[in-house]
This record gives C-alpha cells, sequence and structure tokens, in this order.
C-alpha cells in the first residue's frame, strides 16, 4: 500500500508540474497572439486614416525634401506642422511613436528628430513594407522614445502599412507603434492566477486519487476472498460436471489439440468397452478406427483429427466405429472445438449408437412409394405401374387414360382455414378419387393439390369421359373441415395411349398440358390431348425458327402512327407499329404473326428491337427539331422476364436522357394484371428513368380500381373497339365516358385509339378525350413520311364545333341523344334507300333511349326548365317523321320518301343545334 502511493505521488507531482506549465505556455501565446492581433488591427485601420487624410499633403513636401540634404530635414516647417496634427491625432490612444518612410526605405519624419533622415532599407520590414506587403513585430524595448518622451521597459506592436499609388507602386511607408505593455502586465497577472487555479485543481485531484487507491487496495484484498471463495465453488462444480458427464445418456469424450483424450464419461466407456484408465492420454484415432480396422489409415486422414484442424461447426457426421472386442457398430457423431485463451485448445466429442435409427429408416424407405398424408402412391410407384398399365393395354388392345388432376380453389381453403384444413381436404379427395375409379386403375399423389389418374379398360372414349365426369362431380361435393363447409373443383388434363403413343413421361406432360388447358377453359372439367395439335405446335416451332432468320435479316421494321391532342391542335408524338416484310406474302400486320410467337422468347428479341429502333429514331428527329414521344408496345412474355430492367437500362444507355425520356412503353391491361405487385415494381423503377407507362386496350381485362391505384400509370388507352361503336351503342359510349372519368380521377393521361370520323372525334372531344389517334388522322407512316407530315400537319377547323367542358349526368345524356339520333336517321336513310333492317327501327320517341331517359329521371331533374321543354315536341316531330318515312318506304312511293328524307334530315339538325342549345343553358341551372 505505502509503495503504491509513493510512485503514485511522484508521478503525479512530476504530472502536475509539466501539465500546468504546458497549459500556462499555452495561455500565454494565445494571449499574445490575441493582443498582437488587436493591436495590429488597430495600427493598420489609423494608417488607412493617415494614408487618406496626410498623404495627399505630404507628398509635395515629400518631394521638396528629396531635393535638400537630409539633415535638413528636421528643421522643415511642413514636418513641424505634420508633427503637431499626427500629435493631436493619436492623443488618447496607446499609439506611442509614428515613423512616414519614403519610397526609397528613408525616414521623412519621426516625433524623434534625430531619427528623420536615415534610412531603413536594410530592415526586412521596411523591404517587405516597399514590397506591398504589411506586416506586425511584438518587440521589448528596454529604452523607448516617441510621442510622450522617453520611456524605459516597454512592449510594442511595429506594424507597417505601405501606401500603394494608383499605379499600384508603394509611394511610402507608415510605421506606428502600439503600446501594449499594459495589456502584457494584466497578463502576466492572469498567468499566475491560472496557474494557482490549476495547480489547486490538480492538488483537489490527486487527493480525490489517494482515496481512489486506498479504496482499491480494500477491494483487491476482498477480490481475493472472494476468488479463493470461487475456486472451491468451481471445484464442487467441476464435481458435478464429471457427475452429470458420466450419468448423461449421450457418449462424451475430451480431447487436446492433438486428439488425445482428455475425459471420458461412462457411456463412452460402455459403448466402446474400454477401461477409463487406459483411454485417457492415448489418440482418440487409435482407440476407434485405426487399430481394431482392416484398412488402417494414418491420423491424418482420420475425419476426427480433419475435424480438429478445421473451423468449429455443429455438423453431424457418420462413421462406423470400433469396440474393444472388435465389433462395430454405426455412429453418429459432433465435434465442437474449444479455446481456452492462454490453456490452449481441445475439443468435445459427442457420439451416439444409431443401429436403432438406420433400422428405422430402413423401414420408412419401404414406405417411400407411397404418400405420407393420403396414403395413395406417389410418383415412384405411379411410374411403375404406368410402365404396367401400358404393357397391360398394348396386350389387351384397349385404352388407357393418364390423367393429371388439380384442384380449384385449394389455396383459398388453405390460407383461409389453415394447413391442418388444407391436409384433411387432400385426404377426402384422396378417398374420393379412390371410391370412384375400378379397383385396378391408380390414383397417385403428384404433389401439393396435384394427383394423377390411370385409368384402364376403356373400350371407347365416352366410357372414359363418363368416368371422368363422375370424378369431377365427387370432387365438385361440399367438403367438412375442421368444422367449416368448403367446397372445390377440379380440372383434369387427359391423354389416351395407344392414340398418344409416346412413353410414361410424355404420357403425364401432354395430360399436364391438356390440364392447363382446362383451367384456361374455366376449370371444373376435363380436356383431352390432341396429339394433332402437338404436331401443330412442333410445325409451329419451324416457322418461329423461319421468323427468328428474319428478324436477323432484318425483315421486321417499324410504322408510326400519329397521336395528336386534337383539342390543342397538337402533334404529341407517335405509336410505333411492327411489321413483317415476309418475301412471299408482303407486307404482314401484327395479327398475322405476333399469335405465333407470344409464347415464345422471339417475342421479346422482337419488342427490344422495337424499342431499340425507337430511340434511334426519337434521337434522329430531335435532330431534325422535332420534339416527339414514340409509343412501344411490350407483349406480357417481355414484361414478366426477370432482367426486363437490366435489359431496358442497356437499351437507352447510348442515349442521354432528354432522349430516352420521349419513350413511352404501352402493355395491355390483361398483362398487367398477371402479377399486379410485380408490375407495379416495374413501373415504378421506369418512372424513376423517366420512362412512362400507359394501359393499352384499357376496359377489355378485369382490372378493378385497386389494381388500377397499385400500377398508376401515366395514360389509358380507350380499345378501338369501344371507340368504333360508340356512336351506335350507348353502352360503349357510356365505357368511354367512364374510362375518360377514370383518369381524370386517378390523374393520368387518356388516348382514344381507332378513331376513324370526324364524328367519333367531335364526340371524344365533347367527352373530354383530347388525346387520339388513328385513321381520321393518318395511317400509319414511315418514319420519313412521318417527320414530313408532321411538319405539315394543321388541325381540322371543325375540331373547334366540340365543347370544353366536360359533361355532366345530364349533358351526357344530351350528348348521348345527339349521337344516337344522328345514326337513328342514318339508319332510316339507309333502309329508305335498301329497303333493309327496319324492324330494328325504334319509331317510338317514347321507347328509345333518350326517350326512356326523357320522360323519367331527366324530366324529374330539369322538368321545370322551359329550355328542356323545348326538346320534347322537336324529338316527338322526329320520330313522327320516321314513321312517315317507313310507311312510304312500304308502300312504294319514293317521290313521297324523297320529300320526307329531306324533312327527316333538317329536323335532324334542328333537334340537334337545340340539343347542344340546352346543354349549354343546364349547367348554368345549377344542375350540373
Amino acid at each position: 500500500m505505502f509503495r503504491l502511493l509513493r510512485y503514485f505521488s511522484v508521478i503525479s507531482a512530476v504530472a502536475v508540474t509539466v501539465s500546468a506549465a504546458l497549459l500556462v505556455q499555452a495561455y500565454r501565446m494565445d494571449q499574445t497572439h490575441e493582443h498582437v492581433q488587436l493591436a495590429e488591427e488597430a495600427n493598420l485601420h489609423l494608417a488607412e486614416v493617415f494614408a487618406r487624410s496626410f498623404w495627399p499633403q505630404l507628398l509635395p513636401t515629400i518631394s521638396a525634401l528629396s531635393k535638400e540634404p537630409p539633415e535638413t530635414w528636421a528643421g522643415s516647417g511642413e514636418l513641424q506642422v505634420l508633427d503637431a496634427a499626427l500629435r493631436t491625432q493619436v492623443e488618447g490612444q496607446p499609439i506611442s511613436k509614428i515613423k512616414i518612410f519614403n519610397d526609397s526605405g528613408t525616414i521623412i519624419y519621426s516625433p524623434v528628430t534625430s531619427e528623420i533622415g536615415r534610412s531603413a532599407i536594410a530592415d526586412k520590414a521596411v523591404q517587405e513594407a516597399l514590397a506591398g506587403r504589411s506586416s506586425s513585430i511584438l518587440s521589448f524595448k528596454d529604452r523607448f522614445e516617441g510621442f510622450t518622451g522617453v520611456a524605459n521597459d516597454v512592449h510594442v506592436v511595429e506594424t507597417y502599412r505601405p501606401i500603394i499609388g494608383a499605379d499600384g507602386r508603394t509611394q511610402g511607408i507608415f510605421e506606428l507603434y502600439f503600446d501594449v505593455s499594459a495589456a502584457r502586465e494584466r497578463l502576466s497577472g492572469a498567468m499566475l492566477k491560472a496557474a494557482a487555479l490549476i495547480l489547486a485543481c490538480f492538488a483537489a485531484l490527486y487527493g480525490a486519487l489517494v482515496l481512489v487507491v486506498r479504496r482499491a487496495e480494500r477491494l483487491l484484498h476482498s477480490q481475493q476472498r472472494a476468488l479463493a471463495e470461487n475456486q472451491k465453488l468451481l471445484n464442487e462444480q467441476k464435481d458435478m460436471l464429471h457427475l452429470l458427464l458420466n450419468t448423461a445418456g449421450e457418449a462424451i469424450l475430451g480431447l487436446d489439440a492433438q486428439g488425445r483424450v482428455t475425459f471420458v464419461n461412462q457411456a463412452a466407456l460402455a459403448l466402446l468397452g474400454q477401461d477409463g484408465e487406459e483411454m485417457v492420454g492415448r489418440k482418440v484415432h487409435d482407440l476407434i478406427h485405426h487399430a481394431l480396422t482392416s484398412e488402417p489409415h494414418s491420423s491424418e486422414e482420420c475425419e476426427v483429427h480433419k475435424l480438429l484442424a478445421g473451423p468449429d461447426n455443429d455438423e453431424h457426421k457418420s462413421d462406423l466405429f470400433c469396440r474393444r472386442d472388435g465389433t462395430k457398430f454405426p455412429a453418429e457423431y459432433v465435434i465442437r472445438l474449444l479455446d481456452y485463451g492462454s490453456g490452449g485448445k481441445g475439443a468435445v466429442m459427442v457420439f451416439r449408437d444409431v443401429s436403432m435409427a438406420q433400422e428405422h429408416e430402413r423401414h420408412l424407405r419401404k414406405l417411400a412409394h407411397f404418400d405420407a398424408l393420403t396414403r395413395l402412391p406417389n410418383r415412384i410407384m405411379l411410374a411403375d405401374r404406368m410402365c404396367q398399365a401400358i404393357a397391360t393395354s398394348r396386350r389387351s388392345g384397349e385404352f388407357l387414360a393418364v390423367c393429371m388432376l388439380d384442384l380449384d380453389g385449394f389455396k383459398a381453403v388453405n390460407d383461409t382455414y389453415g394447413h391442418k384444413a388444407g391436409d384433411q381436404l387432400l385426404r377426402e379427395v384422396a378417398t374420393r378419387l379412390v371410391e370412384n375409379i375400378r379397383g385396378d386403375d391408380t390414383a397417385a399423389r403428384i404433389g401439393g393439390d396435384e394427383f394423377a389418374l390411370l385409368l384402364g379398360g376403356i373400350k371407347t372414349v365416352q366410357e372414359c369421359e363418363t368416368a371422368l365426369q363422375r370424378i369431377l362431380k365427387a370432387v365438385s361435393m361440399p367438403y367438412s373441415v375442421t368444422g367449416a363447409v368448403v367446397q372445390v373443383s377440379a380440372s383434369i388434363g387427359v391423354t389416351i395411349f395407344p392414340n398418344d403413343g409416346v412413353d410414361s413421361d410424355q404420357l403425364l406432360r401432354h395430360a399436364d398440358q391438356a390440364m392447363y388447358k382446362a383451367k384456361q377453359s374455366g376449370k371444373n372439367c376435363f380436356t383431352l390431348f390432341d396429339p394433332g395439335a402437338d404436331q401443330r405446335s412442333k410445325a409451329n416451332h419451324a416457322t418461329l425458327r423461319k421468323m427468328g432468320e428474319a428478324l436477323e435479316g432484318g425483315q421486321f421494321f417499324l410504322l408510326y402512327q400519329p397521336v395528336v391532342n386534337c383539342r390543342k391542335g397538337l402533334v404529341l408524338g407517335a405509336e410505333a407499329l411492327i411489321r413483317w416484310r415476309h418475301p412471299l406474302l408482303g407486307d404482314l400486320t401484327p395479327g398475322e404473326f405476333l399469335p405465333l410467337i407470344e409464347r415464345d422468347d422471339l417475342i421479346i428479341h422482337l419488342g427490344e428491337m422495337a424499342i431499340a429502333q425507337s430511340l434511334s429514331q426519337i434521337a434522329l428527329w430531335r435532330q431534325q427539331g422535332l420534339e416527339l414521344d414514340v409509343a412501344v408496345n411490350l407483349s406480357a412474355r417481355q414484361l414478366h422476364r426477370k432482367n426486363f430492367i437490366e435489359r431496358l437500362k442497356e437499351l437507352i444507355q447510348p442515349y442521354p436522357g432528354e432522349t430516352y425520356r420521349h419513350l413511352k412503353l404501352e402493355i395491355v391491361e390483361n398483362a398487367a394484371l398477371e402479377d399486379t405487385n410485380s408490375v407495379a415494381d416495374i413501373l415504378k423503377a421506369c418512372n424513376e428513368m423517366g420512362i412512362h407507362f400507359a394501359l393499352d386496350d384499357f376496359g377489355t381485362g378485369f382490372s378493378s380500381l385497386v389494381h388500377l391505384k397499385r400500377l398508376a400509370p401515366a395514360a389509358l388507352k380507350i380499345d378501338q373497339t369501344f371507340v368504333a361503336d360508340m356512336l351506335e351503342d350507348s353502352a360503349n359510349l357510356a365505357i368511354v365516358e367512364g374510362v375518360v372519368a377514370m383518369a381524370m380521377a386517378f390523374q393520368c393521361d387518356v388516348v382514344a385509339e381507332g378513331v376513324e370520323n370526324i364524328d367519333q372525334l367531335l364526340m371524344l372531344l365533347e367527352l373530354g378525350c383530347e388525346t387520339m389517334q388513328g385513321y381520321v388522322l393518318s395511317r400509319p407512316l414511315p418514319p420519313e413520311a412521318f417527320s414530313a407530315w408532321a411538319r405539315q400537319f394543321k388541325p381540322d377547323p371543325r375540331w373547334q364545333l366540340a365543347s370544353n367542358p366536360r359533361p355532366s349526368r345530364g349533358d351526357f345524356q344530351l350528348l348521348l341523344a345527339e349521337a344516337n339520333h344522328r345514326h337513328w336517321v342514318e339508319q332510316l336513310i339507309d333502309f329508305a334507300e335498301t329497303g333493309k333492317n327496319g324492324n330494328s327501327l325504334l319509331l317510338d320517341h317514347r321507347s328509345c333511349h333518350f326517350g326512356l331517359w326523357y320522360y323519367g329521371e331527366g324530366f324529374s331533374r330539369y322538368g321545370g326548365y322551359r329550355t328542356f321543354g323545348d326538346i320534347e315536341s322537336l324529338h316527338a316531330n322526329l320520330h313522327k317523321l320516321g314513321q312517315r318515312l317507313v310507311g312510304e318506304v312500304e308502300m312504294g312511293d319514293r317521290d313521297a320518301v324523297v320529300i320526307t328524307q329531306a324533312e327527316l334530315e333538317k329536323a335532324r339538325d334542328g333537334l340537334i343545334q337545340e340539343l347542344r342549345r340546352v346543354r349549354a343553358v343546364l349547367p348554368h341551372a345549377g344542375h350540373v
């Protein structure tokens, strides 16, 4: 204890002294630097003032003095005036002296007259100033003469400030002396106080540490006592551990780094038939491997020794171990490495006899031919029975039906009621399958909810179909699982041997293909595999090969159909449409070749070619001054390709962002719905690159608002089938209006496809759809023709006939009435000319679509407005003329037909004009 305190005291005293000295010195240097900096700033500021106020007046004096001998300068009256002025300026300030030098380094002014005329050019500070650089020096003067006379022991900061003329040359120097003696005295006092404070702090710290050392000594004695008690407890625990190891059921060996036994428990002794004293110190390899095996090998080749030298792991190993009497037994063992730190390394080996386990495993292998859940034959036994059934069919000449059955709706049951319910359902299905086939037939479980059936001894295909209908009916009956009633159905694919004369594996594959067709056909049905169709499929492979060669030979090319904003009269871009220039058949449209490759990777290569050519065309048009978007259609196969984003990045990599952001991608609605989450992630990645998507053929699929929200496309494209019939079919018109409203609700663009006439175009503008493409604008064009068309494009003046605001509910019905009656009159005129389709005309004005709305919902909402009532007489008169025209046609009065037809067309125009007037008035009445 005394020695510890003595060492601590000496070291602490040295540390305190050195630390205090370093801290005081650091403080002194910091304060000194601060004083110099403050004094320098004051000197420079005052020198700046003198340079502006005195120097211009002093220049003539300097010029005059330079002509006189230096010893006469001190008596100059001008310098005496300057001296008085400077003394007045520095009065009350710590500026104790000022010197002024000319451009040759000679002192022209000093309060000490003996210094005037002296050259200071050898002074480095003067040289620096003449070079145009200011400098400051802290110095101590034991004798100093300045404005106030002679002073002793003075600390001053000397600042040399050059005076730069307009030509950039140094005209002179101001040297100012700032007296910091008082500040230095205050600094010395502060230093003493700081040193005292630091010493006091260290003394307090020293006292605290002494107490800590004393406390540490007491804790040390206490820990020594605790260590002795812990050692005693450790010995007791060691004895307990030996007891536990000896009573453990597993055989345990302790090993050192060289593989020698350091400990062995009773279970190991009993299993090996060894004596404990003989085992300790011997290598484990000699005990259970080499000495008793018929094939000796070195310890380096021993698996146990390899594990001792390798990394630690929990992997179980298997081997044959030897007992002392020479008998062998299969053992499973694991070795865990131990690191004792400075005490070295070792390992623990735990092993057990697995004779019983292996016997049990052999028993399980006997059951490997049956499914554990349903007890039906599994795939292995199915293959064996198929070979037997095929051989039987060949001998007997009867048919063999190979069926693949997949449950419809099983996943929903499994997800809703849990795996326990799913397992119970599979067992029930297996039972029903066995009950509905003959004893010689086979029902097997392939995996999951897939089953296979072998139905032999069939004489006709109708007999097979009857059996399958019976199975479908049995499977589709309700089930009671885990207290709930559920229902599933089955999709079955069937191939008939020997009509399908292939091997067993091919038969299963053909049945599986037919099963997927049954799924696509609506489920809960069966589909027979058609070998002829399979042959046709193989023939398609030859066509695919030719198309691949055509792609490599550059026979595919793109045409561009304009996309125009008809409201603004602007060409926005184009849709790229692919064509095949067949050497024999001429130019083929996509419908003539794309269906052949939609399930083949060739469609991916074709899509990538379209993207690459479109990007090149965009870049070329930009060079020509045309900023146009180009939309490229993507197939579902290309979109769902795992590396789609990587390939797209490779395709756009050669182009700057300003170019590839004009690329737009279009996907059909059904392709987007195959995997909504995956497609949404793809769309998000493309949006981040600046490439946006549109949903093509929108309205033809089964999308929901949830899907539309999740996908968030940039645009919806109205399918051309709705656009083509919207003027004749009110349902199609309502669909178009709904798609436009949905696009507005989701804040995305809407594009109408297949617009073929001005009436369709005006109706779309009325509905709020501004962007269109179709033959009314232009047919698909080659790139050169497209650029010429775009430069010469002028909007049709008739487009201005459409109103701007999107129609309301009532407005929409009036708009629909306009379209319906225009078409109705056209039908009447066609009937008058041809005499055909007269029975489909609705002649009663209360029975047509508009009449039903007008006298129902429309009249109840708007009947109080005079403008709305004005329509009734015009509408009724139009139908009356229609009835008259039909009667005249039936009587064959052609002269009357011509007169009535003219009146009918005039009445139609009057009704349409009134409908438009009402549409313009009704919103102002508050009934939008």
